[in-house]
């Protein structure tokens, strides 16, 4: 490019007052993740740990009915965590 006088211009200065937007480092909250920090403060544990107790379990309705079946033991006075761990347990019929 060649300015009016018709002198060349480097590039770089034609940017050099320019500053690059910086990334945002909010990241999208997916519901996956929403219940897995819900599972993380009632049981207070990390939240790798507790992925990896509900590690298979990639439907969300599964999920939200561990949430649901949890919360409402609490309810009926059985611990929340006691609650989680037994309905994970595989149920003998």
């Amino acid at each position: 490019m060649e300015e009016e006088t018709g002198t060349p211009v480097a590039i770089a200065s034609l940017f050099a007052n320019y500053k690059m937007p910086q990334p945002t480092k909010a990241k999208a909250a997916t519901e996956r993740g929403e219940l897995l920090k819900y599972f993380s403060q009632k049981l207070q544990r990390p939240i790798p740990r507790v992925a990896t107790y509900l590690k298979g379990m990639q439907d969300l309705k599964t999920l939200y009915y561990i949430k649901s079946d949890c919360d409402q033991a609490e309810a009926r006075g059985i611990p929340w965590g006691a609650a989680f761990h037994t309905s994970l347990k595989p149920k003998d019929s």
